[in-house]
């Protein structure tokens, strides 16, 4: 396939996704890389586009370049995600810290097993405005 052939089968396809705003994701395609670019409001949407690129005949690589738009401050932020750990009965909040600067959260602390690790990632990820989440949490 074309370059062309492929860009206009991405566009195609991101098109379709109900989870994908339209005009929100700009594709460009060299070669077979196809280089995704735009703003979406929430992570789920970015690895959607991402999703329906990679299964594409003709595409060789694939570049996520999409941003996520920035939803609240830091604060708002940590305060959220501190607020639904402590509704879940899986951790402690003593035990868990959230760190954001920018859109990046960091968690720290310790939990006992490795779901509940993923669950806090989990609830981090699903907060307005994360676009990068690192999970420094120990497993106890």
């Amino acid at each position: 396939r074309t370059d062309e052939d492929i860009a206009a089968a991405v566009l195609n396809r991101l098109d379709w996704d109900a989870a994908i705003l339209p005009d929100t994701v700009t594709a460009q395609v060299q070669d077979g890389w196809v280089s995704l670019n735009g703003t979406v409001d929430w992570n789920f949407q970015k690895d959607a586009a991402a999703l329906d690129v990679r299964s594409l005949l003709g595409v060789v690589g694939l570049s996520n370049q999409i941003t996520i738009k920035p939803r609240a401050n830091a604060h708002d932020i940590a305060e959220g995600i501190n607020g639904a750990l402590g509704r879940s009965w899986f951790f402690d909040p003593k035990r868990v810290g959230v760190d954001v600067e920018g859109d990046r959260v960091r968690l720290t602390g310790s939990v006992h097993t490795e779901h509940e690790r993923r669950l806090a990632a989990a609830t981090a990820w699903s907060s307005p405005g994360v676009a990068i989440v690192e999970n420094d949490l120990a497993i106890v």
